[in-house]
């Protein structure tokens, strides 16, 4: 059994074509058509993919594979993991990945092997190779931990500045969330890409934009830098640097399916 390192995430893609494919169709191509991506000696791949349009989630495996492990794990004719070589084996091969709705992504962080950043960088490498370059950009933004936010908010006297930055706005918006509409219609409205708010004596964090940006921060899509102060001391929290993970114990692949799901109900 391996303990791993659980990010959430959701996906945001620019797609210029007049038909787009389904994701799971660009996914499907990549396995079927056995793309592969070479990076710094290594080969990385999708395969094992598993879609389950009842449940509306698709899971694969994004492997690297360096010239020993692609020989000795993996086979490229079924274009699968070799499960009998690998049994009972702590071999550092990629990452498992399940994708809910075409929108929210829960991986296996398996850093520094296959960190985040390579995960999102060959997986968007991937899509564009196989979409002929339909898909434009790839993404995925980060969900924040949301707890340690609301307890600085909690234990702080006051909040005296907030800024918003990297602001990316998703679409469609959550309509079930009016202070995120209203956030979303604010920025769109006045063309901003930063935002701030300040007040020596306090600020109405209560007020709909300002909730709004913040539940945007909670969800990843907004970066937010908040000041306060505590018992006459200065505090300072930025969102970004509180990412939400899970670390949790896999069996196989049919329980990280299981115990995504789990997260994913958690979130949600």
């Amino acid at each position: 059994m391996i303990v791993s390192k659980i990010l959430i995430g959701w996906l945001k893609m620019g797609i210029e074509t007049l038909e787009p494919l389904e994701l799971e169709d660009y996914l499907r191509k990549a396995q079927e058509e056995k793309r592969e991506i070479e990076k710094r000696s290594h080969n990385y791949v999708i395969c094992d993919l598993r879609i389950n349009e009842g449940q509306n989630y698709i899971f694969g495996w994004l492997l690297k594979l360096s010239p020993h492990t692609k020989e000795q794990y993996f086979d490229s004719d079924q274009w699968k993991r070799k499960e009998e070589e690998l049994k009972g084996k702590h071999v550092k091969m990629g990452s498992r990945f399940i994708i809910f709705n075409n929108e929210l992504i829960i991986f296996e962080d398996n850093y520094p092997y296959l960190s985040y950043n390579t995960f999102k960088n060959v997986l968007e490498d991937i899509l564009i190779n196989v979409s002929d370059n339909a898909i434009r950009h790839f993404d995925i933004i980060l969900k924040r931990d949301v707890q340690e936010i609301r307890q600085f908010l909690e234990n702080v006297d006051r909040v005296t500045k907030i800024t918003f930055k990297n602001i990316k706005i998703p679409n469609p918006i959550d309509i079930n969330k009016p202070n995120i509409r209203k956030a979303k219609e604010f920025i769109i409205e006045q063309k901003i890409k930063e935002l701030e708010f300040g007040n020596k004596d306090g600020i109405n964090i209560e007020g709909s934009i300002t909730q709004g940006g913040l539940e945007y921060a909670e969800e990843g899509w907004w970066d937010a830098k908040l000041y306060a102060e505590q018992d006459q001391r200065k505090r300072v929290f930025e969102t970004r640097k509180k990412i939400l993970y899970r670390m949790i114990e896999v069996i196989d692949d049919e329980d990280f399916i299981a115990k995504s799901r789990e997260i994913k109900e958690e979130q949600g």
